[in-house]
């Protein structure tokens, strides 16, 4: 299928592609690996991301900046949820997770593996607006450029994301029970 995607593009998009698999296969194979952990399934996610990221190059302007990086990771998380899904695993909870660092003095009640939970729940868009924000660390404007979208909705996203986390600390014990 990759062959098929690859051979429909012109000879720009075939350089443009080249570029950015030279300049990204690493990072897409370590994301992908923290959703998988072994090394088949992570290239089997990077070749499908490699796919998606074909069908979109006319998003891509520039190789080597922040934008097409995060556009990167978002399509490469993106295929690894939705290869968790069809497949029905439980991805298990590393201590190397990239999304949850050591220092979360913010919310040091809260353990690495809850916190990942709450993450996961929360819709992509929140996600991916407060892994930006804090993991990256990308300014608002930054992140508006990546969700073709304003300032001021990055601040709301994020609000958003933020009080619902909290929602989710305060049920705490009551909200890992089944509801009836």
């Amino acid at each position: 299928m990759f062959l098929v995607y690859f051979n429909a593009l012109s000879l720009g998009e075939k350089n443009t592609f080249e570029n950015i698999f030279h300049r990204y296969k690493n990072y897409m194979f370590a994301i992908a690996l923290n959703y998988v952990k072994n090394t088949s399934d992570a290239e089997d996610i990077v070749q499908d991301a490699c796919i998606r990221i074909m069908k979109n190059l006319s998003k891509i302007d520039n190789v080597d900046s922040v934008e097409t990086k995060g556009f990167i990771s978002i399509i490469t998380r993106n295929v690894a949820i939705d290869r968790y899904h069809k497949n029905k695993k439980e991805i298990p909870v590393d201590e190397d997770w990239p999304f949850v660092t050591e220092d979360v003095s913010d919310v040091a009640v809260v353990d690495k593996e809850t916190l990942k939970y709450y993450l996961d729940m929360l819709k992509d868009k929140y996600k991916n607006v407060l892994i930006f924000t804090y993991v990256y660390d990308y300014d608002d404007n930054t992140i508006a450029s990546l969700f073709n979208t304003s300032k001021v909705n990055v601040r709301k996203i994020r609000s958003r994301a933020l009080t619902q986390i909290r929602k989710y600390m305060i049920e705490g014990d009551d909200f890992y029970e089944e509801k009836p």
